[in-house]
């Protein structure tokens, strides 16, 4: 028999859509969910379920706070291979699904993602020397990544563990390209 999760009203082993319905209430609150785009990992850990499929990707959303906003896709573009048409040469749009393969992390934190995921989203969404906001910041691979654009980044979490781990990757990571130790 079924019971129902407290956390949700939703039978026991049921999805509750959790990403969608963050960026469901983040547009209920009056922001502009402007793409979904589907992190594809095709070197995700293996899952012990046997009643249901292993999950090979996650979402990320870009919301913002007014219909204008800055973004660049250029830093992103990909790399056109055959016959390249003039508005074309920068390269192509991405798209919305984004193959990254996972990558190891030594430290205590259960399940941080690669660095090339923030650094797209950076890139695209944060003008140079802006500020990077992570609300779930984990290890800190998003202000890791922020830091190496030359961003200026903000994370928060629940975890104080966790921001010591940040920090000590922060430290030692190279300063920004240009920038003078």
């Amino acid at each position: 028999r079924a019971k129902a999760s407290k956390a949700a009203d939703r039978p026991h082993k049921n999805l509750l859509g959790i990403p969608w319905r963050a960026a469901f209430a983040l547009q209920d609150a009056g922001w502009y969910l402007r793409n979904a785009t589907v992190w594809h990992k095709p070197n995700n850990m293996p899952v012990s379920a046997q009643d249901r499929l292993a999950s090979r990707y996650e979402m990320l959303f870009l919301l913002t706070k007014k219909p204008r906003y800055w973004f660049d896709l250029d830093p992103i573009r990909e790399p056109l291979t055959g016959r390249i048409r003039p508005a074309d040469a920068a390269g192509r749009n991405p798209g919305d699904v984004w193959t990254i393969p996972v990558t190891p992390f030594k430290d205590a934190h259960f399940a941080p993602f690669p660095s090339e995921l923030p650094r797209r989203c950076i890139q695209a969404g944060c003008r140079p020397a802006g500020t990077v906001l992570d609300p779930f910041s984990g290890a800190g691979t998003t202000a890791l990544a922020a830091q190496q654009l030359g961003r200026k980044a903000i994370g928060i979490d629940i975890n104080a563990k966790y921001h010591d781990i940040a920090l000590k990757r922060m430290s030692n990571a190279p300063l920004p390209f240009g920038e003078a130790s």
